[in-house]
């Protein structure tokens, strides 16, 4: 059986001799496009309301306390193996079957202080990331407000299990502008998130 495809004769042969050897025809990329539609602006308000939500829950004190509770609680936890089991442990030397090898702690210190340094680290730096991210979109958000156009882009809502994100076109640009309106106040009350170690 043969197909006419890109102005070649490809056939049911050449299809299976092309995947069983790993080369696959080449698809262009999507090119952007303008559009009245918005597509763009719409993903960049969905992107700031995801992450000003995420934001703004870990500034609640009753995560905050759940979050600070877990982390200690893995603390003791490392500890504990630290100076009690791991200490006792008597481990199969792979070098000589016949004998053992006793537990050496890490030179770089305990574990549980090297949990805490870690996890301080890792949130101050996701919190940071985070805070950037919003300083980038907003100042963007707010002059594509006044703008005629809205920000370039492709992505279109999707259906069944590839839905696109909420807010996936919106030709109105009164409606658009609310929800841009909406997620800049949401931005400008989110409070402050702590790093609950620091």
């Amino acid at each position: 059986m043969k197909k006419w495809l890109g102005g070649q004769y490809w056939t049911k042969t050449i299809t299976y001799e092309t995947d069983s050897n790993g080369k696959r025809r080449k698809i262009e990329s999507n090119k952007l496009t303008k559009s009245d539609k918005n597509q763009g602006l719409c993903e960049a308000v969905v992107t700031l309301r995801d992450i000003v939500g995420v934001y703004k829950y870990h500034t609640y004190k009753d995560i905050q306390d759940i979050l600070t509770a877990q982390i200690d609680r893995i603390g003791t936890a490392l500890e504990y193996l630290e100076t009690g089991p791991l200490k006792t442990a008597q481990i199969p030397d792979p070098a000589n079957p016949t004998g053992q090898l006793a537990y050496v702690p890490m030179a770089t210190g305990a574990l549980k202080a090297q949990w805490d340094a870690y996890i301080k680290k890792k949130y101050t730096r996701v919190i940071a990331d985070l805070e950037k991210t919003m300083d980038d979109i907003v100042p963007k958000l707010k002059k594509a407000k006044l703008a005629r156009r809205g920000l370039l882009g492709a992505e279109k809502r999707g259906t069944g299990s590839t839905r696109g994100p909420l807010c996936g076109e919106e030709p109105d640009k009164t409606k658009m502008n609310k929800r841009i309106d909406y997620v800049i106040d949401a931005y400008e009350k989110k409070g402050t998130w702590k790093n609950p170690v620091a």
